[in-house]
């Protein structure tokens, strides 16, 4: 199986929850938080031809369910998302810049995310 999958358990791991797909064939660089509300919140970055995107999705199910992937930010150099969650909200912070040999500069970026 290729992509993001997130599986659970409720059982302290003795047994786990069927596998479910959250990105693309192309995921990778996967962080998950938990909000105070304990909602799940999983962020991950794919990699196109030309370009790059930071996806985010969200489970207020404790994983059974999943929102639909949306992009956060797209670029040609960003990767690495990381995200953090506490009782002010959820960011989501990633590298903006390149990682190959002779990179100009490496920033961190990052934004808060809405709540419903």
């Amino acid at each position: 199986m290729f992509g993001l999958y997130y599986i659970g358990s409720t059982d302290a791991g003795n047994t786990w929850s069927r596998p479910r797909k959250l990105g693309y064939d192309d995921a990778r660089n996967a962080d998950l938080a938990v909000s105070s509300a304990g909602e799940l919140h999983a962020v991950w970055d794919e990699t196109g031809t030309r370009t790059s995107a930071i996806q985010r999705a969200r489970s207020t199910d404790a994983g059974q369910n999943w929102s639909a992937p949306e992009r956060i930010v797209a670029g040609a150099d960003v990767s690495y998302p990381r995200v953090a969650a506490t009782r002010h909200g959820v960011a989501v912070f990633w590298l903006d810049g390149s990682l190959r040999r002779g990179a100009a500069s490496i920033m961190i970026n990052g934004k808060p995310l809405p709540t419903p």
